[in-house]
């Protein structure tokens, strides 16, 4: 799903970020190493960031996880200035957009995440559960797969070098039998990316939001 904020200006003191990402999610999957549904888009238009001060262990517009949520795959994205003349902002620990044309690695303002001249998007694939995947594509492909934990939690789990792993919807159908789920990635648009599943039945791939493409 999608966050859209428009015509807001975030000002005065802070704590962890002025907009941090991801609360909660994947905090209760964390011990079975889930939480691949955790890709929430947050959408800014006409942002502003004005005389922000304090911040806990440094001053930040944006953090990727919170409160032990997800710091691997929100993204945040503006078609504007709102997120400094970025398309898109993804988290840092994704280290292979670094090295894509138009991204490079910022500071502490942008939680240390990588800036992207091209939007990136969610793509969800609604499956069966195969167990662990890959995704092949830029921004994954040729890097080291990387297990280490952050002050967020252990979200990683090799995602950075496409390793994804099946999640289901927390709460969908579970007394009923009835649960649905997936794996998920971010992805740069226009971008070529082929997904390493067993079977194409029941397969639905979902990518970004209608919203999105409004605005």
């Amino acid at each position: 799903f999608t966050f859209y904020l428009r015509n807001l200006t975030f000002a005065g003191n802070v704590g962890d970020a002025a907009l941090a990402a991801g609360q909660h999610c994947g905090l209760d999957q964390e011990r079975a190493g889930t939480h691949s549904l955790c890709v929430a888009q947050y959408l800014l238009e006409a942002v502003s960031w004005r005389n922000l001060r304090g911040g806990f262990g440094g001053l930040r517009r944006i953090k990727f996880g919170i409160s032990g949520g997800n710091d691997v795959l929100p993204t945040f994205s503006s078609l504007d200035g709102s997120l400094g003349g970025y398309r898109s902002v993804v988290s840092g620990r994704l280290s292979g957009f670094a090295k894509q044309p138009g991204c490079t690695r910022l500071g502490e303002l942008y939680d240390f995440g990588i800036g992207c001249a091209t939007a990136a998007r969610r793509l969800v694939a609604w499956s069966a559960d195969a167990g662990e995947r890959r995704i092949h594509g830029p921004g994954y492909d040729g890097e080291q797969a990387d297990y280490t934990c952050s002050s967020s939690g252990c979200f990683l789990y090799g995602m950075n070098a496409g390793r994804i792993r099946f999640d289901w919807i927390w709460g969908d159908g579970a007394q009923s039998g009835l649960r649905r789920g997936g794996y998920a990635a971010v992805v740069l648009v226009g971008a070529d990316y082929s997904l390493d599943l067993p079977s194409t039945d029941g397969l639905v791939l979902e990518f970004s939001d209608p919203v999105v493409g409004r605005v």
